[in-house]
This record gives structure tokens, C-alpha cells and sequence, in this order.
């Protein structure tokens, strides 16, 4: 949910400020003076980086520091975010000139773990030119599943006042809230002049949920604040009554008026009535490819990876059919729709369960503190069934991590809780915060990597589960099954161009069970409107699998699933191809001495 404002200006010339200033000076042990010092400027750079990657008005500051002083950054009153076509060119012009001045360290001078942070940096910032020329395409701050207005109530939910300047900028969010919305609406009428914006049914949603939000009010946020002005050491008691009036009266006259005049400016876009992917648009195609390759951090053509999700399916068809022959009775009781997955009465007990089990195959981790908190009514409708917000980089390891449930808790959603828990999102997060790498490994993501690993590890945490053995083995088999079919469909739609009666033939074609009419055009729509989201989950996702087996085959019983993941979570989010090459590392060395011998003989030869 984090929406960074980028000053790569400020970053390329503080880089090359580095590297010139670096030159001037000696320092270091005397036998390898080059050495230490291009190590030192490297190092002296990566702690600038934080400083120049976000602007002082970033409302991301308050998700990613509590305390941005420390990185460097002086905090002014944030604002919800908006880049003009003028702000996002000139981004890309600044980030060739950051690239250009990376390339400048000089590799055979830098540590083996300052080469991987450069190595990072350099294919995110490469990644994101691949965007350049779609700025219409990819900046859009609206819509029914992702878009901004949608996830700006659990944002400000989750906002924490640290210091005095952080109250101040809640404030400024709110007061700012009506001319952002309009600026958003204005952005898509422009994307509606250029043939590229939304749908008349995704406009009419966006529309929809600010009525739903102005009729439910927001004052489960009045509610949240009041408890922190309250819990605010820096404020008198005199000053905590007036913020608290103060909020009340952003919160339900100034924030439900933002609301309120967006909902009015989307009605007055006129969208297109069909509902259609990406390659029914200008650019779409190669837009999808390139949207793919940034997220996911894969370098495969459209021709490749069409290739792939096909054989992805025809494996995991292949696999249940097997296992279907040999076990139908196991099949049989899954349809009775009484499977049980775990006895836990609570997703606390249930993480807790997760946690114990999981160190047979994940590195260990000190016990989490977090709690779960229940999604607000006022935003249940367009919130998904649980998701964990990420801390703060400069939190102790201590500090509470923050899981959202849905709904009331059911056994149903073990595999939701170890998708966002244990070993999903929250304990991948920690690990990777304990590691203690430079700030700037924070802040470059791949969500292809992020909910790849949630989803890999998801899919085999069946085997953690309480209920029969059989069917806990045959439930991933049809998750696979259906989440390969729905990767083929997403390419297909904004690919292939496939509208949809095409796609619902296919969902019936490559589903499990036949999909009626209503219920396969809602899944249309959410494919249309969120382009390549499903490939972040399920591509990648059996990418880390495919490792995985790769892995286990080539070690036999040398392999080690506990030292597998260890390579891969002490690299952390990171383009696939050094994912590859840290698992090589890891077989490698874990191969037996006469199987290395083989190798290498195989290799001469």
C-alpha cells in the first residue's frame, strides 16, 4: 500500500557529489587504500539514499520511518500523492542519470554485499524506465480495487503520531483531501481523452464507494486518532482537547466533503461501456509486458512467458489427475465441504501453531509481537478477507506487527493466516528487517517477490494442518491447478485480447468446476481492472516453487528446505535472476564432495 514520491534529482547529484568528493580523500588500511576507499564512498552514499528518495511531503514517511530525522529527511506537512506527466519525465531523465553514476563505482573495488545492494538498485531503477513512455497507462490513482480512495480510511487507520509534526500532517492530509480527489478525477478525464482510462462499470464503482463512505461515515477514524492524541506525550491535555475537535471536524465535515465532490466528478466522466484489457489499447500490449518484468522482476518476452503459464497448467493438470486416480475416495470427502484445517479458535492461536511448525523448514526467528485487529465496517465491502501492513524500517524487532482480519474468524482461512503471518508476509518482513542491510534495501520492492513468497509458501503450508492428511495434500494440488489456469487467463485478456465470452469459455475450460455467467464476469472485471496483479501472486509464486523442486532434485537427500529459504530470505526482494543465482550458490555448496567432483567433470566436459 505504499504510494513513494521519488526526488531522483536530489539522488543523482548527491551521487555524484559522492563519487567526486570520495576521490579527494584517503583513508583506510595502507595495503589496499583504492579498495577502502571506493568501499567507504559506497557506503556513504547508500546512507544518503534515504534522504533523496522521498520528498519531505511524502505521506509514506509515517508507513516507512518513525523517526525520518535519523535517515536524514526533514518532514513537511504531508499530502496524498500526485505526480504530473511534467514530474514523472523528468523522474525518468534523473533516474539515467542515477544509473549512469552507479555504474561509475568500480565493482572490483565494492564488498560482495554492497555489489548486490548496486546490483538491486541498478534493475529497479532499470525496471521502472521500462515504463517510460506509459505514463497515461500506469499512473492512475483510481478505481474499485486499488485505487487510492479506496485504501486512503485504513492508511489513515494506521497512521502514527510519533512527534508533534506528525499530527500536523494527518491534519494537512485532510484539509488537502478535496482538491487531491478532484486532481485524480481530473487525471482520468484525461486518460478518458486518450482512449486509456476506465470502464464506465469501474467509474461507477469508484463513484459507489465514496457514497458508501460519505452514508457510513468515518467515525471509527475520529475513534482511532482520539486514542493516539491521547496516548501523545508531547501534547499538553489542553492541546489533546483541541486536536481532538479538531479531528472530529476534518474527519466528518472536510473528509466526507472530499468524498463527496469526488463521487459527484467521477459521475461526470463518461466512460467506454465495453470492458476490455490492455490490448484493446493504445501501447497496451507491450505496456502489459513491461508492467509484468517491473513487478515481477522476470525478464521473459510475451512470448516466453505465455509459453510458461501453459506449461505451468499442463503440469499442475497432469499432477491432480495423477493423484486423483490413486486417490478419488480423498476427492470425494473434499466435496462434502466439511474439511477441516486446524482446531485453532483464534488467529492469534493459529500464528502461534504456524510459528512452531514452520521451523522444520524456514531459518528461526525470534517470537513476533503482533496483534490482529478487525477490519472497520465502513470498509469491510472493499477489503480484502486479511492483509498485513508492513512496519516501519527503524521499529525495534519487538515493536507490534499489525494483521487485519475481515469478518469473524474461521478455520477455513488457515491458509489465508500463513499467506499474511507465518511464513508469509509478516514473517518474511521481519527476517528481512533483521538483517540490517542499508536503508535504500527498504525502500526498492518487488511485489512480485513479496506475494510470490506469501503465495509459495501459502500453497505448502498445508502440510502444517490438522485435518486429513490426503485431502491437505490434494487442496494445494487444485489451488494450483486453478491459480495456473487464472495466470493463463490474465495474459490472455491483456495479452491476446481475449473479451468475455472468450474468458469465460476458458475459466470453464481450465477451472476445475464450470463458473456461471454473473460470477465469471465479476472475475472479468477484476482482471481487466488490475492488469497482471494475479501474475504478482501466482507466477512468481511457482517460480520459488519450481526452485524449490530444482533444488530437492539436485541435492537428493542433501537438501536442506531450511537452508533453501535462508539463501533466498537473506538475499530478500530482489530481481529473479539473482534469486536463481543465490539458490545455484546454495546447491552448490551444499552438494556432496564426489557429486561436486561429477559436476565439475561434466561441466570440462
Amino acid at each position: 500500500m505504499k504510494h513513494q514520491t521519488k526526488r531522483w534529482a536530489a539522488l543523482a547529484a548527491a551521487l555524484m557529489m559522492a563519487l567526486s568528493l570520495g576521490s579527494c580523500g584517503g583513508g583506510g588500511e595502507e595495503q589496499f587504500p583504492e579498495l577502502q576507499t571506493a568501499a567507504q564512498e559506497f557506503d556513504a552514499f547508500l546512507e544518503g539514499v534515504p534522504a533523496r528518495l522521498l520528498d519531505g511531503d511524502s505521506m509514506d514517511l509515517n508507513f516507512l520511518f518513525q523517526d525520518p530525522a535519523a535517515y536524514g529527511i526533514q518532514p513537511e506537512p504531508a499530502t496524498l500523492p500526485f505526480d504530473t506527466a511534467e514530474d514523472w519525465y523528468q523522474d525518468c531523465g534523473e533516474m539515467e542519470l542515477l544509473l549512469a553514476d552507479l555504474e561509475a563505482f568500480p565493482r572490483e573495488e565494492l564488498r560482495e554485499d554492497q555489489l548486490e545492494t548496486l546490483d538491486i538498485l541498478r534493475d529497479y531503477l532499470e525496471r521502472r524506465l521500462g515504463l517510460e513512455d506509459y505514463f497515461y497507462l500506469y499512473d492512475s490513482y483510481l478505481g474499485t480495487y486499488l485505487g487510492f480512495q479506496a485504501q486512503l480510511p485504513l492508511l489513515l487507520n494506521e497512521w502514527e503520531l510519533f512527534q508533534e509534526s506528525d499530527l500536523e500532517s494527518y491534519f494537512h492530509i485532510l484539509e488537502t483531501a478535496e482538491e487531491t480527489f478532484l486532481l485524480y478525477a481530473q487525471r482520468e478525464q484525461e486518460r478518458q481523452d486518450l482512449g486509456v482510462g476506465m470502464s464506465q462499470v469501474f467509474l461507477d464503482g469508484v463513484a459507489q464507494q465514496c457514497d458508501n463512505f460519505v452514508a457510513n461515515g468515518c467515525q471509527f477514524l475520529v475513534d482511532s486518532l482520539a486514542e493516539k492524541i491521547d496516548a501523545a506525550d508531547f501534547l499538553t491535555q489542553e492541546e489533546k482537547e483541541a486536536a481532538k475537535e479538531r479531528s472530529e471536524a476534518l474527519h466528518l465535515e472536510t473528509l466526507t466533503e472530499a468524498y463527496r465532490s469526488l463521487g459527484e466528478a467521477v459521475r461526470a466522466i463518461q466512460g467506454p461501456e465495453e470492458v476490455l484489457g490492455l490490448s484493446h489499447l493504445p501501447d497496451g500490449q507491450a505496456y502489459y509486458i513491461a508492467l509484468v518484468q517491473a513487478q515481477t522482476g522476470t525478464d521473459m518476452t510475451a512470448e516466453e512467458l505465455q509459453e510458461y503459464l501453459a506449461a505451468q497448467y499442463t503440469d499442475s493438470l497432469e499432477e491432480l489427475l495423477a493423484y486423483l486416480q490413486a486417490n478419488l475416495e480423498a476427492y470425494a470427502r473434499y466435496l462434502t465441504g466439511e474439511t477441516v484445517y486446524t482446531h485453532c479458535a483464534s488467529v492469534e492461536e493459529l500464528l502461534e501453531e504456524l510459528a512452531d511448525k514452520m521451523t522444520a523448514d524456514y531459518p528461526p526467528l525470534a517470537e513476533l509481537n503482533f496483534q490482529v485487529n478487525q477490519v472497520p465496517a465502513a470498509m469491510a465491502e472493499n477489503f480484502s478477507p486479511a492483509a498485513y501492513l508492513q512496519s516501519r524500517i527503524d521499529t525495534p524487532l519487538d515493536q507490534k506487527e499489525a494483521i487485519y482480519l475481515n469478518g469473524e474468524y474461521d478455520q477455513s482461512l488457515f491458509s489465508t493466516v500463513a499467506h499474511e503471518g507465518y511464513p508469509g508476509h509478516m514473517y518474511q518482513n521481519v527476517y528481512f528487517k533483521s538483517l540490517g542491510l542499508p536503508a535504500v534495501r527498504y525502500l526498492v520492492g518487488y511485489t512480485g517477490w513479496t506475494e510470490g513468497w506469501a503465495n509459495y509458501v501459502e500453497l505448502n503450508s498445508y502440510r502444517y494442518a490438522d485435518g486429513d492428511p490426503e485431502v491437505m495434500e490434494l487442496v494445494p494440488l487444485l489451488e494450483r491447478l486453478t491459480q495456473n489456469a487464472i495466470a493463463l487467463i490474465d495474459f490472455g485478456i491483456h495479452y491476446e485480447g481475449w473479451e468475455f465470452q472468450e474468458a469465460w469459455e476458458m475459466m470453464n475450460q481450465f477451472l476445475p468446476a464450470d463458473i456461471p455467467e454473473e460470477t465469471a464476469y465479476r472475475q472479468y472485471q477484476l482482471f481487466v481492472e488490475n492488469p497482471g496483479n494475479y501474475l504478482n501472486y501466482y507466477f512468481t509464486g511457482s517460480l520459488f516453487q519450481g526452485l524449490y523442486d530444482e533444488a530437492g532434485e539436485a541435492l537428493g537427500d542433501a537438501f536442506d528446505p531450511v537452508a533453501f529459504h535462508k539463501a533466498i530470505l537473506d538475499l530478500g526482494p530482489a530481481p529473479f535472476s539473482m534469486v536463481e543465482a543465490a539458490v545455484d550458490r546454495y546447491v552448490a555448496d551444499a552438494l556432496p564432495p564426489e557429486a561436486s567432483q561429477e559436476s565439475s567433470s561434466q561441466a570440462a566436459a
